[in-house]
């Protein structure tokens, strides 16, 4: 399998987060800055204005996505990033397109690149995606698994 960077970063898997409800812990979806709970109705009400138009201003609230892996936390903010990392650590072959240094590509940790780690961290991803199909996200990943 071949892995091409396109130059994403971070930022464009930002239209929305998976996260930790604070008070049931389960999975939820967060696409604006008000946070609700669909499992146990709580409600954390955003800021106003410039201030809540990023989604990852919120360090109180855990992304979901988050696992311990070979020593580390292996995390991603939706499924779409998870399906990127999964893309790129499966890859056999990973191009990156030159002078490109901001991508999310060239930014992972070497822990992620390294190839002895290949299948722990696959093995960690098809964890994370069982898990989030069993709590309702099924419809978003169920192509992938």
């Amino acid at each position: 399998m071949r892995f091409k960077d396109q130059g994403k970063q971070l930022r464009d898997f930002f239209d929305h987060r998976i996260v930790t409800c604070p008070n049931c812990g389960k999975p939820i979806k967060m696409t604006s800055p008000t946070l609700t709970c669909s499992h146990c109705s709580y409600q954390k009400l955003g800021a106003s204005g410039d201030e809540c138009q990023h989604l990852w201003r919120y360090p109180e609230i855990e992304n979901y996505i988050q696992v311990r892996c070979c020593g580390e936390i292996l995390w991603a903010v939706n499924i779409e990033h998870l399906n990127f990392l999964e893309d790129y650590v499966q890859a056999r072959l990973r191009e990156r397109q030159p002078n490109i240094n901001r991508s999310i590509s060239s930014r992972l940790p070497q822990w992620i690149k390294n190839r002895k780690n290949r299948e722990a961290i696959l093995r960690c991803i098809r964890q994370i995606k069982t898990d989030l199909s069993k709590k309702g996200f099924a419809d978003q990943i169920e192509n992938r698994l």
